[in-house]
């Protein structure tokens, strides 16, 4: 039987799961490289191929996600975030005992159903849908709102697109 893909709702979980207070309130912005810690997988800065903003590795051993240098903390932030997704989606889907995965031009083409999960996934894990709308109706701007989630203005300004709340 094949599982839905859910990315919104698997981001949820996982915020729910390791980033929200006793109450359910989440403290922004998001640190998806200590969720990713809490999930039990390594973090890491590594010189990555070039074009390649992220790389996860998992085997029988554990999970590793490697994140370049060469990227802003923003950047690096949304490509952790992204890793996590492919994380999530093989823990609901299955697959391959030891696999790589990388974090380069196919994720922003939007042609591959897992790097669109993962993009998804990321997008409501560091910028949740409920926060971002709530924010827009009270007046927030987009840079406003791109520095209290700790992302670059683009992607705060596309994910408001997304929502239709620009």
């Amino acid at each position: 039987m094949t599982v839905p893909r859910n990315p919104v709702g698997d981001a949820k979980e996982v915020l729910d799961m390791y980033w929200a207070d006793s109450g359910g309130d989440l403290r922004l912005p998001v640190d998806p490289v200590k969720i990713a810690r809490q999930m039990g997988a390594a973090v890491y800065l590594s010189d990555l191929a070039p074009g390649v903003s992220g790389q996860l590795e998992a085997d029988d051993w554990g999970q590793t996600i490697l994140l370049s240098p060469d990227n802003g903390p923003n950047r690096q932030r949304f490509t952790c975030a992204h890793e996590i997704g492919h994380l999530v989606d093989r823990g609901k889907r299955g697959g391959p005992a030891v696999f790589i995965d990388y974090r380069d031009g196919r994720a922003a083409q939007g042609t591959d159903s897992a790097e669109i999960y993962a993009n998804q996934f990321a997008a409501e894990l560091l910028m949740p849908a409920d926060h971002v709308r709530r924010l827009a109706r009270e007046g927030w701007t987009t840079q406003q709102m791109a520095t209290r989630f700790g992302v670059s203005q683009a992607a705060m300004g596309i994910r408001r697109d997304n929502l239709r709340c620009a």
